[in-house]
């Protein structure tokens, strides 16, 4: 064919642009020819077209597998009607997914350069189901998350995970600490200086490893949840707040670590610093420490752990508290044990160690105040056999209005010690606990039944203080029955006072019967319950002797029954007796008083005779 006609190859080029890549070259003897041959696409460059696409379409691949999260997210799920599409249908489906224009498919040559049909031309130029054809030249609209927006994402849990932990990967960042392990890296393998919620236990393992002084491990974890936290509460779309949660698990986790073995981590602080620790944020009103910390590593730690983490805490908060008076600062450790207790399963746990009863076969009384667990909590005494207090409460007695200040500022300490006290009581109870309270409480009282006798031994019964705490702390789970109007005082079964369940009266001195009486009465009761017992124990084939029925044959009583009978038994054996004990002390200091003012009477007498000798000497 002759070269066409400068005005035929505009019109070509022009024609070509808008139906096809390239125009065939056509005569230009006459204008309908022209027209004719320039509006016939010729076939186009088989490595035109293929070329971009396959450039396209690698490109996108290699930012997918850059960014994972972008290629899950622009891909929506197929639905259950959509029949399999071919390789080629897929990748023009996912350039419509994204918001490209797919690239035009070749009309007469594959990528191989074989000529298709015009049957596979139509099939490959229909787009697939269920997503919507756009007209020529326009744009299939943007999807929901935009790379841009999957940028912005990771830019952001990267300042998270950075403010949450205070930690950087810039060693020129004085105001967070720098990770020089995990920075140089993420250098070696060309990756972004970029936090991401895989890094968690590699940030966490890392700092605490670092040999820093400026504070604890525990703290810092402490305070990390703390802003982490305030981070959650700031998150309005669940995809941030999720990464937020996973960041307080990881710390909650490795919290319990250094708790259990701290020297895993670091040589710097111990495990019982850090526990000291932990206690001191307890203890205080301003700490970060908050009660979904706890509560969660409550909920972290397994009962197989509750002897290497929590124990170690009740045994530093029971040491802090023996080492204080009544004057001093002794609310804080309380309010810790408090704050512990507070939770069942660690109640439970407490209720279940070895240290919570001594055994029956000791019945010592002063091994109960010292050597059980809640003992030294109520150990706390105003009586003179703990000097110091008067020596620090009553400086001034001067004066009337100096000893009445003195006695208002022991009243509320009194009133504070039986309050928490009270509180902490009432946790076992709640945490179902109840038979293991009244066991306690039926221990101390028993085992400081000599305190009601004439000449005691103190060596072996629990101090005066702890008896008067003790029942304080009764009257008020009393309380609510103390009303004689209270419907709950029906409920007190006055049978109690001879079963013998948690204590006996038998051996105490009876005032309105005679001993036989009493015997008779008392071994009335009993003996009912004790056939009782044998019959059962026949009919399931067992032949007890009476000795085993005696100790077996017991019967149940309410709550408030025990109660009421375990405060007057408490209040028996330990108020009052302490009151006849401080009667007889004041009746010999009188006496000693007199003895000395009459004295006083006969000074001249016996210093005259003291005179008249001398002289007689000389």
């Amino acid at each position: 064919p002759s070269p066409s006609s400068p005005s035929s190859s505009s019109s070509s080029s022009s024609s070509s642009s808008a139906s096809s890549p390239a125009a065939t070259s056509a005569a230009a003897s006459s204008t309908s020819t022209s027209a004719a041959a320039s509006s016939t696409p010729a076939p186009s460059s088989p490595s035109l077209h293929p070329t971009t696409a396959t450039s396209a379409s690698e490109a996108r691949a290699s930012a997918d597998s850059r960014c994972p999260t972008r290629s899950q997210a622009t891909q929506p799920a197929a639905s259950a009607n959509q029949r399999p599409t071919s390789p080629r249908s897929s990748s023009s489906e996912h350039n419509m997914m994204v918001g490209e224009q797919s690239p035009s498919p070749p009309s007469l040559a594959t990528r191989s350069g074989t000529p298709k049909t015009n049957a596979q031309s139509k099939a490959s130029a229909t787009p697939p189901r269920n997503i919507p054809q756009s007209p020529p030249g326009s744009t299939s609209p943007a999807p929901s998350r935009s790379p841009s927006g999957v940028d912005a994402f990771a830019k952001w849990v990267h300042g998270t995970i950075a403010e949450v932990f205070q930690v950087t990967l810039q060693s020129n960042n004085s105001s967070y600490t720098f990770l020089p392990e995990l920075s140089g890296e993420m250098r070696t393998e060309g990756r972004a200086a970029l936090f991401d919620a895989h890094m968690l236990d590699q940030i966490i393992v890392e700092r605490l490893s670092l040999e820093t002084t400026a504070t604890s491990n525990f703290v810092w974890l402490v305070d990390s949840f703390d802003r982490n936290d305030r981070q959650e509460r700031r998150c309005k779309a669940a995809e941030r707040a999720s990464i937020c949660k996973r960041i307080a698990e990881v710390i909650i986790s490795y919290s319990s670590l250094i708790l259990q073995d701290a020297s895993m981590f670091s040589s710097t602080y111990t495990s019982k610093q850090h526990v000291d620790k932990f206690v001191q944020l307890l203890s205080s009103y301003d700490s970060n420490l908050s009660p979904e910390f706890v509560h969660r590593l409550v909920e972290q730690c397994q009962e197989d752990a509750f002897d290497s983490v929590f124990m170690p805490m009740f045994s530093a908060i029971q040491n802090d508290i023996k080492g204080k008076e009544l004057c001093d600062s002794f609310a804080p450790p309380m309010r810790a044990l408090a704050s512990l207790v507070k939770f069942p399963r660690l109640a439970v746990q407490l209720s279940e160690h070895s240290s919570w009863l001594r055994p029956e076969h000791e019945n010592n009384g002063r091994m109960v105040e010292f050597e059980t667990f809640l003992g030294p909590l109520f150990s706390f005494s105003c009586f003179p056999e703990r000097p110091d207090v008067a020596r620090q409460l009553y400086t001034d007695t001067s004066s009337a209005s100096a000893v009445s200040i003195s006695n208002m500022h022991l009243s509320s300490s009194l009133n504070v010690l039986h309050t928490l006290l009270h509180e902490i009581l009432f946790s076992f109870v709640k945490a179902g606990k109840r038979e293991s309270m009244l066991q306690w409480v039926a221990q101390a009282v028993s085992f400081n039944k000599m305190r009601s006798k004439m000449q005691p031994d103190m060596t072996r019964l629990a101090s005066d203080g702890f008896m008067q705490n003790l029942g304080a702390v009764l009257c008020r789970f009393c309380e609510p029955f103390l009303d004689p109007e209270s419907p709950k005082v029906k409920l007190i079964d006055m049978s109690y006072i001879g079963s013998s369940v948690r204590f006996s009266v038998v051996d105490d001195t009876k005032l309105v019967a005679t001993e036989n009486e009493v015997a008779e009465w008392v071994d009335k009761r009993n003996q009912n319950c004790i056939d009782q017992w044998l019959r059962k124990q026949k009919e399931l084939g067992k032949v007890p002797s009476r000795e085993e029925a005696q100790t077996s044959a017991k019967p149940s009583y309410g709550f408030v029954t025990e109660l009421y009978f375990l405060t007057m038994r408490c209040l028996h054996v330990g108020l009052v007796a302490s009151f006849a004990r401080y009667e007889k002390f004041i009746g010999r200091m009188r006496e000693l008083q007199q003895s000395i003012e009459r004295a006083n009477e006969r000074r001249s007498q016996w210093e005259n005779v003291r005179t008249r000798l001398l002289h007689r000497d000389a």
